[in-house]
This record gives structure tokens, sequence and C-alpha cells, in this order.
């Protein structure tokens, strides 16, 4: 079973390698990628605005719902500058 996901993979990317070798493709394929990358973070964020809005709608003087946590804070130590 492995062998046929590795023969799989090298095939795949053997075609990836044959149909990008050509600059008009590359182009068209960039093209394709960044159009599909602005549709997703349109979504994203109509999603995001979507939640903000019925929280706050519920009433709550804050952004986040009951369902949603908290994201806990993180704090970075750079320990480069400590040993100076």
């Amino acid at each position: 079973m492995a062998k046929r996901r590795g023969l799989l993979l090298a095939g795949i990317a053997a075609g990836a390698f044959a149909y990008l070798r050509n600059p008009e493709n590359r182009r068209k394929a960039t093209i394709a990628f960044n159009n599909a990358k602005l549709k997703v973070n349109d979504f994203m964020e109509s999603q995001n605005l979507e939640e903000f809005e019925e929280a706050t709608s519920k009433g709550s003087s804050s952004a986040t719902s009951e369902s949603t946590p908290a994201k806990p804070r993180v704090q970075y130590y750079n320990e480069d500058k400590t040993e100076a």
C-alpha cells in the first residue's frame, strides 16, 4: 500500500513539474492560486464578521461569546538579549 502511495505521489509530482515547466502555465497557475487565496480570505473574513455581529447582538458588551473560549496570551522570551 505504501509503495502505491509513493508511486502516486511521484506521478503527481512529475505531472506538476511537466505542467509548470512552461512559463505560460506557471503564470496561469499563479493567477489561479492568488484568486483562490483571495476567495478564502474573503470567506474567512465574512465568517468572522458574522460571529462578531451575533456576539454583539445578544446584548453582551464584549465581542467574545460564551461558545468561543478566549485565546490565551503567550509571552515570548528572547534568550539572546538576556545573555548580553
